[in-house]
C-alpha cells in the first residue's frame, strides 16, 4: 500500500506542475507552474504557483501516509481541496482580466464557426452544434463558466485532495473523522464565501439599481451601478454597465461623461453604424484614463464591421477592417482568422501563407489550426506549390480529422 501511495504521488506531481490548470479556448495554456494566485499576467516565481503548492501538499501526503499520521493526512487533504476551490473562485471572481480573456476567446470560437461555414469550402459532413455561449451574470453562471475552462492539472489536484482526505479518514477514529469532515466543510465554505462575497454584493447592487431605475430614482440607480463596479472587477470590464449609467446621464442632460460616450457608441452599434461607433471608441482610447477594455472593444467592432463588408462583397475594405482589428488587439484571433481568409479571397496568397504560418505558432485549438492550414493549402495551390499544399492539407487532417474532412477533397487533386 505504501508503494502504491508513492507511485500515485509520483504520477500526480508532474500532473499538477506541468499540466494545464486553465485551458484557453484558442491560445496559450495556463500550466500549474505558471498559474499564480497573483494573476496569470503577472511575472511570478515558480514557488508561488498553484502547481508548486499542490506538489508540496502531495509530498506531505505521501510522507504522512508512511507514518500513518491520520490528522496530517486529513489536514493535507483539506488544504488540497481548498486549493482547488480557490483556483475555481479565482477564475470566477477575483481575476476578472483572466476571465475576460477566457470569455472573449470562447466567444471567438463560436463566431468563427459561423464565419467558416460561409467562407471556407463546405464540409461534406454536418458539423455538430457548438457549446452554448457562456454567461457570467449570476453566481451560479460565473462558477459554471469558470469551471468550463479548468483543465487536467486542476482535476489532478482535486483528485489528490479527495484521496488524501479519504485516506486520513480511513485511519482515523470515528470521532476524529467527524471532526475533520466538519472542519473541511467549514474551510471550503469559508473559502467560497470570502471569495464570492464581493460578487454577491455587486449582484445585489445591480438588482437594486435596476429596481431604483424602474421606480424613477435615477440618482439612486447611478449610485448602485457604480457601487457594483467597485465591488466586482468584472463589471468594470462590461460595456453594458457603462452604457446603463450613460443612458441615465443622457436622460438628465449630461452628455460629456465617459459613460455617456460609451452609451452613445453602443447605441450606434445597435443601429449598425459601425464606423461612427469605432470613431467614438477610438477617441475614448486616446484618453489615457480610459479603461483597458476600450481597445479590445474597438477591435471587436472592426471585426464585425469587416464581416459585414465581406458579406456585401467589399473584400478590400473588409481586409482593411480586419487589419485594423488585429493591429489594435493582437489577441483577437477571430479577426486573424477572418483576415487570413480575406487575403485569400482578395488574391493576396503570399500574405495568406505568411499570416497563417505565424498564427499556427500561437494557437492551440485544433479546429482553428486545421482551418488555418486549409487556408494555407488553398493559397499554396493557387501559387502552384502543390507539394506544399498537400503537406498543409494533410497536417489539417491529422490535427482535426473530425471537422477538417474538407481537406480530403483537396488531397485527391494533382
Amino acid at each position: 500500500m505504501r508503494t502504491l501511495t508513492w507511485l500515485a504521488a509520483l504520477a500526480l506531481l508532474p500532473a499538477v506542475i506541468f499540466c494545464k490548470w486553465v485551458a484557453f479556448p484558442l491560445s496559450n495554456q495556463l500550466r500549474g507552474f505558471r498559474f499564480s494566485p497573483m494573476g496569470y499576467s503577472i511575472a511570478h516565481p515558480f514557488l508561488f504557483s498553484y502547481g508548486a503548492c499542490a506538489a508540496l501538499l502531495i509530498v506531505i501526503w505521501a510522507i504522512a501516509f508512511q507514518f500513518k499520521a491520520a490528522r496530517v493526512l486529513c489536514l493535507t487533504g483539506i488544504a488540497l481541496l481548498a486549493l482547488a476551490v480557490t483556483t475555481l473562485m479565482q477564475v470566477a471572481f477575483y481575476d476578472p482580466t483572466l476571465l475576460k480573456r477566457l470569455a472573449d476567446e470562447a466567444t471567438q470560437v463560436q463566431l468563427a464557426t459561423y464565419f467558416l461555414v460561409q467562407y471556407l469550402p463546405p464540409n461534406p459532413w454536418i458539423e455538430p452544434a457548438r457549446w452554448r455561449f457562456l454567461t457570467f451574470d449570476s453566481l451560479a453562471e460565473r462558477i459554471w463558466s469558470a469551471w468550463y475552462f479548468l483543465s487536467f492539472g486542476w482535476y489532478a489536484a482535486l483528485a489528490a485532495g479527495v484521496v488524501t482526505l479519504s485516506s486520513g479518514c480511513a485511519l482515523s477514529s470515528s470521532r476524529q473523522r467527524n471532526r475533520m469532515l466538519i472542519l473541511g466543510a467549514m474551510v471550503l465554505a469559508g473559502v467560497f464565501a470570502i471569495l464570492s462575497w464581493s460578487h454577491i454584493r455587486a449582484r445585489m447592487a445591480l438588482d437594486r439599481g435596476a429596481y431604483a431605475l424602474s421606480t424613477g430614482r435615477s440618482q439612486q440607480a447611478l449610485e448602485d451601478y457604480r457601487r457594483a463596479m467597485r465591488l466586482d472587477g468584472w463589471n468594470q470590464l462590461n460595456p453594458d454597465i457603462y452604457a446603463r449609467i450613460g443612458e441615465i446621464e443622457s436622460s438628465a442632460g449630461k452628455q460629456n461623461s465617459f459613460e455617456y460616450r460609451v452609451y452613445h457608441a453602443e447605441s450606434l452599434v445597435s443601429q449598425n453604424d459601425y464606423p461612427s461607433a469605432i470613431a467614438e471608441y477610438r477617441q475614448l482610447a486616446a484618453n489615457h484614463d480610459s479603461p483597458r477594455w476600450i481597445p479590445a472593444r474597438e477591435s471587436e467592432l472592426w471585426t464585425t464591421y469587416g464581416q459585414n463588408l465581406l458579406n456585401t462583397g467589399a473584400t478590400g475594405a473588409a481586409v482593411a477592417a480586419f487589419e485594423n482589428a488585429l493591429s489594435i488587439d493582437p489577441n483577437n484571433w477571430l479577426a486573424a482568422l477572418c483576415l487570413s481568409r480575406g487575403y485569400f479571397l482578395s488574391g493576396r496568397y503570399q500574405q495568406t501563407i505568411d499570416l497563417s504560418t505565424r498564427l499556427l505558432e500561437q494557437l492551440s485549438d485544433p479546429q482553428f489550426r486545421a482551418n488555418l492550414l486549409c487556408d494555407l493549402g488553398d493559397a499554396q495551390t493557387r501559387l502552384g506549390n502543390l507539394a506544399a499544399a498537400h503537406v498543409a492539407y494533410r497536417r489539417a487532417w491529422s490535427i482535426d480529422e473530425k471537422l477538417a474532412r474538407r481537406t480530403l477533397t483537396s488531397l485527391v487533386g494533382p
